[in-house]
């Protein structure tokens, strides 16, 4: 129906077939037809049916972009070490807004605050708010949207609280996870299954991250290693997922598997530079991101509930934060920024 209905606003086309390959993750690409419009638009000039085919180059920089978000976040600590408030404020352009402007609207949207109004997390004083922002830049639906950026945030901060406090980073999460919730279920699960806090290898660190998203929950213990050059190595992460039913066991422990190197990927991407020279020799390609030969994984899926969810975005998001926290259990540097680039260094 996207398709066809930019193409019904293409001049001289009065009728439009969109024929769909079996086929998924677009990764919210597929949300903006203006490729379709193109190949229309040629073909209508040349009079003749055309394949259109961009280039990585033209691609990467005539792209609708994910949003750029800056976080102001505060917490509050009782004298046991408890979390009493927490403060998370996200300044950020809209998507929705740039491509469906509401008239007379001061720019918030409740979408930007993904994962942090509605996080299961239940201080006795909470607040979340958006920062509108306007950016000339193209933006799009990446997937997991806001939740991939808001979960690194929040699940980084909470870290800092338990160094801050000299508690156990599980420990202060359960505190702020009221009894029988789901996602206190799968930190426990994850903390048991990954032997929390001890690596499986002495010399190593240990990360620990949860969120929960798209009507799923995850938790996830990362193991690494960073030598004295700054190079980093994820040698083990320990997943527990609850998605509801898993219809088909198999394929859903295959994507979730997936989401470890995508989720991983972009903390590690190179940063996108626009307005540069377009020639071709300018563009790198992009690097993959190993995990190490030893990673392993543990799942655990839930019955309880009688719904299909999403798998892969909960662990996308909480996967960036897992390793991070694990850097600095490594290192003592904190990852607060993204993409990690230079900030690997030993304090």
């Amino acid at each position: 129906m996207i398709v066809a209905g930019a193409l019904g606003d293409v001049d001289g086309v009065d009728e439009a077939r969109v024929r769909s390959t079996l086929v998924g993750s677009a990764f919210g690409r597929r949300l903006m037809p203006d490729y379709a419009v193109e190949g229309a638009e040629i073909s209508k000039r040349t009079g003749t049916t055309v394949k259109v085919v961009w280039t990585r180059e033209d691609e990467m920089r005539h792209e609708f972009y994910r949003p750029a978000t800056l976080h102001d976040l505060a917490g509050g600590l009782d004298a046991d070490g408890r979390v009493t408030t927490l403060s998370h404020r996200v300044a950020a352009a809209s998507v929705t807004q740039q491509h469906y402007p509401r008239p007379g609207g001061d720019g918030r949207d409740e979408s930007v605050l993904s994962g942090v109004h509605d996080s299961p997390y239940a201080p006795a004083h909470f607040r979340g708010a958006h920062a509108p922002l306007k950016t000339s830049i193209p933006l799009g639906w990446w997937r997991g949207v806001y939740d991939v950026q808001n979960a690194f945030v929040n699940e980084s901060f909470v870290d800092e609280l338990a160094v801050t406090a000299g508690r156990d980073p599980v420990a202060l999460r359960l505190d702020m996870l009221p009894q029988g919730a789901r996602l206190r279920r799968v930190v426990e699960e994850a903390a048991a299954r990954a032997d929390w806090p001890n690596p499986s290898v002495p010399g190593r660190s240990v990360g620990f991250a949860c969120h929960a998203c798209f009507g799923s929950v995850c938790a996830q213990v990362a193991e690494v290693s960073v030598d004295d050059r700054g190079r980093l190595r994820v040698h083990r992460v320990t997943s527990v997922l609850e998605c509801g039913v898993a219809v088909t066991r198999t394929r859903c422990g295959l994507r979730w598997r997936a989401a470890w190197p995508w989720g991983w990927a972009w903390p590690c991407a190179r940063r996108s530079r626009r307005g540069r020279s377009r020639g071709a020799g300018e563009f790198r390609r992009l690097q993959a991101v190993a995990h190490g030969g030893d990673a392993g994984s543990d799942h655990a899926h839930s019955r309880e509930r009688r719904t299909h969810r999403r798998r892969r975005r909960a662990g996308a998001a909480s996967h960036g934060a897992a390793v991070c926290n694990a850097i600095f259990a490594a290192t003592g540097t904190r990852i607060r920024e993204l993409p990690i680039a230079d900030q690997l260094v030993r304090s």
